[in-house]
C-alpha cells in the first residue's frame, strides 16, 4: 500500500509546487505616461517639433500648443530628443520610467538658430607687391586684411545687401562689387584683380646751387672762395602710362547727420548723369562709373536740408576723394504741425441717428458724444495715424484706422452700429471635450446640454459624425441632445477611433437663437473591456440559484477556453465552474454557474493575461475583480406574493 501511495505523493508535491510558483510568479508590469511641452522661440505656432525616443520605435510630433503625448510606455530609461528645422535641438539624456507612472517635463524652449552669413573672395596681389591690401564690407562695419595669397573672408555677417571696398594706396579695383548675403549661407567671390591709380614717375632732387663771397673777418683777407662749376646732370623720365580719358573714376567721402552717432542711410547722389548710394552707419560711401569730368554731388535725408559739392573734378580711371559733407537741420520739420478737424455720424442699425454714442480716439486721448443727428467732431486732432472706437451698449462695437494729416478737415465715411447677437451656447457634453478610452458596448452615448430650450425638429438634421457613422439623434430633455454610435449597424462604431461630432448653426432654440459657430465634439473610443457583472460588485445578500448564475458581459468576444483557466473565485469553493456563452451583436455574455455557500464573501478574478477571441487582444480594464456577499436561501421571497405585487401595480397603472 506505501509503495502505491508514493508516487502519487510525488506527483501532488510537484504540483504544488507549481501552483505556488504560478501564485508568486510576478504581474505583467504597469505601463508609464511621458508628456511635455515644446515652445519654438519667437512664434505662436508650437506645431511640428519631431519627438523621438532614440533606440525605441517611438516618435510623434507636437501639437500647435506644443503638446507631445507617449501612452503606453514600458517601464525603462528613456533618452529623448526633440528637434525642428532653423531651431537648436533639445536632448534629455535620462528619464527613468517606472510602472504606472505618469511624468511631465513640462515647459522645454526650442532656441532658434543663428540668422547670419558669410563672404569671402580673394585679390590679385601680382601688381601690388609687399604693399597692405584692406577690404571693407561697406555697411557691415567690417574691415579685414588679405593674406599672403590675397584671400579674405566675413564672418557673422548679418543677412542685407552690401558694397564691397578694397582699399591700397595707388591702386583700385577693376570694378564695383555688390554682394547679397542670406541667412545660414556663405557667398564666394570671382577673383579681384587691383589696377594702378596714377603714372609712376622718378624726379631726382635738385642739387642746391651754393652762392659765392668773401668772408668778413678782421683777419688779414683771404683768397675767394671760387664755387665749384655745375656738372651737366641727365634726368630720365619714365614715359606716362597710358589711360584713355573716357574711363570711368571712383569718388569715395563722407556725409554726415549733425545730431546722430549712427549715420547711414544718407542719400549720395551725382546729379548728373544720376548715379545714387546710401551711406553706411560711419557716414562713408563709394560711388563707382562715374564719367570724368566736373560733376556736382549732393547729399540729402528727410527732415534735413541737401548739402551740395558743386563742379567737383574727376579725372579719368582715378579715385577722388570728396570733401566732408555735413547735413544741417531743416528748420520746417521741426515746427510742430498744426491740428486739423476729424467729423463723422454714428447710426444705429435699428433706431437711426441717435444722441450720447461715444467715440474715442485711441492714441490721442479724445473721447466725444454723438449729437442729436448722430454727429460727432473732433476739432484739434494733431497729425498722425488713430484708431477710431465707438462704443453703445447693446451694440456691437465698431474700430477702424484713421490716417489724419497734415491738411484738413478729414470726414469719416457714416458708421452703422449692428445690435448685439444672442446666440445658442453649449453647457456641458458627455464624454468630456478630447476625452480617450470611452467606452464601447452596444453603442457609444453622447450628450450635448445647451443654455436654451431646444426645437426638436431642428436637431436631427445639425448633428453630423466623422468619420461616419450610424447613430441615433434624440431630444429626451428640452436643452439636451442624446446621439448614439451604433455597433448594431453598418457603419459600425469602432475601437480606438477618433470621432469628431459637429452641431451644425441650423440647430435652433425655442427663443430663435442659433450657435455663433458650429460647435465640434472630439473624442477617441477605447478597447476591448468587461462591460459588468451580475451581481454587481459590492452586493449584499446575493441569492444565487441554478437560474440565475454570475453573469460577465464583454464588448468583445472573449476566448472561453482561456477564460475557463484563469478565472479565479475566492474562497475556492472545490469545484470547476461550468462557462456557457451567449453572443450579442456587440459582444459576448458569459454565464458562471458554481454552487456557492449562503451568507459568505466572495471574489471573482479576471487577470490581465485573459485574450479575447481571434485577435487575441487585452481588455483595457484587467485585472478585474467583483466582491459581493450570498444571503439566506430561506429569506427566496414566495413567487407569490411577487406575482400578486406586480399585478397590483399593473392595475394601479
Amino acid at each position: 500500500m506505501r509503495a502505491r501511495l508514493t508516487p502519487l505523493l510525488a506527483a501532488q508535491a510537484i504540483l504544488a509546487v507549481v501552483l505556488q510558483g504560478c501564485l508568486n510568479a510576478p504581474l505583467p508590469p504597469q505601463e508609464a505616461t511621458l508628456t511635455a511641452t515644446f515652445r519654438l522661440e519667437g512664434s505662436e505656432n508650437h506645431e511640428g517639433v519631431e519627438v523621438i525616443l532614440p533606440g525605441t520605435s517611438y516618435r510623434g510630433y507636437s501639437s500647435q500648443e506644443g503638446r507631445v503625448v507617449f501612452d503606453h510606455l514600458p517601464p525603462r530609461t528613456y533618452e529623448l530628443l526633440a528637434r525642428k528645422e532653423g531651431y537648436a535641438e533639445y536632448r534629455e539624456r535620462r528619464v527613468v520610467l517606472e510602472g504606472g507612472d505618469s511624468i511631465d517635463l513640462g515647459e522645454i524652449v526650442l532656441a532658434p538658430l543663428p540668422k547670419i552669413g558669410g563672404v569671402a573672395g580673394q585679390v590679385a596681389l601680382e601688381a601690388v607687391g609687399g604693399a597692405t591690401v584692406e577690404v571693407e564690407l561697406v555697411g557691415a562695419d567690417k574691415i579685414v586684411t588679405v593674406n599672403r595669397d590675397g584671400q579674405f573672408e566675413f564672418k557673422d555677417v548679418p543677412p542685407g545687401r552690401y558694397d564691397l571696398r578694397v582699399d591700397c594706396p595707388g591702386f583700385v579695383a577693376d570694378r564695383t562689387v555688390t554682394v547679397t548675403v542670406e541667412a545660414g549661407s556663405k557667398v564666394t567671390l570671382a577673383k579681384l584683380n587691383l589696377k594702378a591709380l596714377s603714372p609712376i614717375q622718378a624726379e631726382p632732387e635738385e642739387p642746391e646751387p651754393q652762392g659765392a663771397g668773401m668772408v668778413p673777418s678782421a683777419s688779414p683777407p683771404l683768397a675767394p672762395i671760387q664755387a665749384p662749376k655745375r656738372e651737366a646732370t641727365l634726368r630720365v623720365v619714365k614715359p606716362r602710362a597710358t589711360i584713355d580719358p573716357e574711363a570711368p573714376g571712383i569718388l569715395r567721402g563722407s556725409a554726415f547727420f549733425p545730431d546722430r552717432t549712427d549715420h547711414s542711410g544718407i542719400v549720395v547722389r551725382i546729379v548728373d548723369p544720376p548715379r545714387e548710394v546710401r551711406t553706411d552707419s560711419t557716414g562713408a560711401y563709394l560711388i563707382s562709373d562715374v564719367p570724368p569730368g566736373a560733376r556736382t554731388l549732393r547729399a540729402e535725408a528727410e527732415g534735413y536740408l541737401a548739402e551740395e559739392l558743386v563742379d567737383l573734378p574727376v579725372a579719368p580711371g582715378e579715385l577722388v576723394t570728396a570733401p566732408r559733407m555735413e547735413l544741417a537741420l531743416d528748420p520746417s520739420a521741426l515746427a510742430p504741425p498744426a491740428p486739423v478737424q476729424v467729423y463723422g455720424q454714428v447710426l444705429l442699425a435699428d433706431k437711426g441717428p441717435q444722441p450720447g454714442i461715444l467715440v474715442a480716439l485711441e492714441g490721442a486721448s479724445l473721447v466725444v458724444p454723438t449729437g442729436r443727428d448722430g454727429s460727432f467732431v473732433f476739432q484739434q486732432t494733431p497729425p498722425g495715424t488713430y484708431v477710431l472706437n465707438v462704443t453703445r451698449d447693446g451694440y456691437e462695437p465698431f474700430s477702424t484706422e484713421v490716417e489724419v494729416g497734415a491738411v484738413g478737415p478729414i470726414p469719416i465715411p457714416v458708421i452703422t452700429l449692428q445690435p448685439e447677437g444672442v446666440y445658442l451656447e453649449v453647457v456641458e457634453t458627455t464624454p468630456r471635450p478630447g476625452e480617450r478610452k470611452v467606452e464601447v458596448s452596444d453603442r457609444v452615448r453622447v450628450e450635448i446640454r445647451f443654455s436654451e430650450r431646444l426645437l426638436p425638429r431642428t436637431a436631427r438634421p445639425s448633428v453630423s459624425v466623422s468619420p461616419p457613422v450610424a447613430m441615433r439623434v434624440g431630444t429626451p430633455e428640452i436643452d439636451l441632445i442624446s446621439i448614439e454610435l451604433l455597433r448594431t449597424e453598418s457603419p459600425k462604431v469602432e475601437f480606438e477611433t477618433a470621432y469628431t461630432i459637429t452641431i451644425g448653426q441650423g440647430l435652433e432654440s425655442t427663443e430663435g437663437h442659433c450657435l455663433e459657430e458650429p460647435f465640434l465634439l472630439t473624442f477617441t473610443t477605447g478597447g476591448p473591456r468587461i462591460l459588468g457583472t451580475i451581481p454587481p460588485s459590492g452586493s449584499r445578500d446575493v441569492l444565487m440559484t441554478a437560474d440565475q448564475p454570475i453573469v460577465i458581459d464583454f464588448n468583445k468576444s472573449v476566448d472561453l477556453e482561456d477564460l475557463a483557466r484563469k478565472i479565479r473565485i475566492y474562497p475556492d469553493t472545490g469545484e470547476v465552474p461550468n462557462l456557457r456563452q451567449q453572443r450579442r451583436p456587440y459582444g459576448q455574455r458569459v454565464e458562471v454557474q458554481i454552487q456557492l455557500v449562503e451568507n459568505r464573501r466572495y471574489r471573482v478574478s479576471i487577470p490581465r493575461s485573459l485574450k479575447s477571441e481571434g485577435d487575441g487582444a487585452r481588455y483595457e480594464n484587467t485585472p478585474y475583480k467583483v466582491e459581493f456577499r450570498t444571503g439566506a436561501y430561506d429569506a427566496l421571497p414566495d413567487r407569490n406574493d411577487e406575482y400578486l405585487d406586480e399585478f397590483d401595480e399593473f392595475l394601479d397603472q
